[in-house]
């Protein structure tokens, strides 16, 4: 326990120390996302996220789906590529946690990448997340936050706990992150009430003093419109130090 309390006081002190201005600069790339100011608070629904048409109530609900996206995705290591991926939501589903037997509601999810994955409300119904992903396949995790739900402000900053579930050992492990809301309302390729924000993760054990920061795009009855994933780290199976890997997507014709 103490173990874990200096580990998430170095993360936070790590994390507040980043320049908040980064995922600005990050931003920059084909196109920004033009800010409208005046909109201070907003509810985010969970269809956003899912690229579905929302029916403006405000409550983070389950709602079902089926939708897969045709997209062009333009990603960036060094040098760009392009890539024709398929990408959406199917459930909601019952998914039932190894450790603790728990069912859960979730999704199943097929990134740009092709990666399988299980997506579940946190249970403060503030953020969704991953619980299962086919790159990471030695653990699970509970409380992830990947993307903001409900209501939030513009430039609010939250803090999360997620807790990682080992499936061989049996035992589980804490970590931060932090989601701060860039644009709470932008237009994005011509699309009006798009979502941009950040996501900060601290460093881990393996990177010590490197952080990860993400920053992200959604627009109504699409989806994830802009990913910039920038690993401050040697990650040799993605891309090398300091690099970025960008991904834009965009409907195909």
């Amino acid at each position: 326990m103490h173990h874990f309390l200096r580990l998430a006081a170095a993360g936070a002190l790590i994390l507040s120390s980043i320049n908040l201005a980064s995922a600005e600069s990050m931003a920059t790339f084909r196109g920004d996302c033009v800010h409208d100011k005046s909109v201070k608070s907003r509810f985010i629904p969970i269809e956003l996220m899912l690229g579905i048409e929302w029916d403006g109530k405000e409550e983070v609900g389950f709602p079902a789906v089926d939708k897969e996206v045709s997209r062009t995705s333009i990603m960036d290591y060094n040098g760009a590529f392009n890539t024709h991926k398929r990408q959406g939501y199917k459930g909601p589903i019952s998914w039932t946690h190894p450790g603790s037997g728990k069912e859960h509601r979730a999704y199943n999810r097929i990134d740009s990448q092709g990666h399988d994955q299980i997506w579940t409300v946190r249970e403060d119904k503030q953020a969704a997340g991953r619980s299962f992903d086919k790159r990471v396949s030695v653990a699970v995790a509970i409380n992830e936050a990947k993307f903001p739900l409900g209501m939030w402000k513009q430039g609010e900053v939250r803090e999360f706990t997620r807790t990682r579930y080992f499936l061989k050992s049996g035992k589980t492990k804490d970590y931060l992150t932090k989601i701060r809301i860039d644009k709470l309302s932008c237009e994005y390729n011509g699309v009006k009430d798009s979502l941009e924000y950040t996501i900060y993760f601290p460093p881990v054990r393996k990177y010590p003093g490197i952080p990860v920061i993400d920053s992200y795009i959604y627009s109504p009855n699409f989806g994830m419109a802009r990913a910039i994933v920038r690993v401050e780290g040697p990650n040799k199976k993605s891309h090398s130090n300091k690099d970025r890997a960008i991904a834009y997507f965009e409907r195909e014709n």
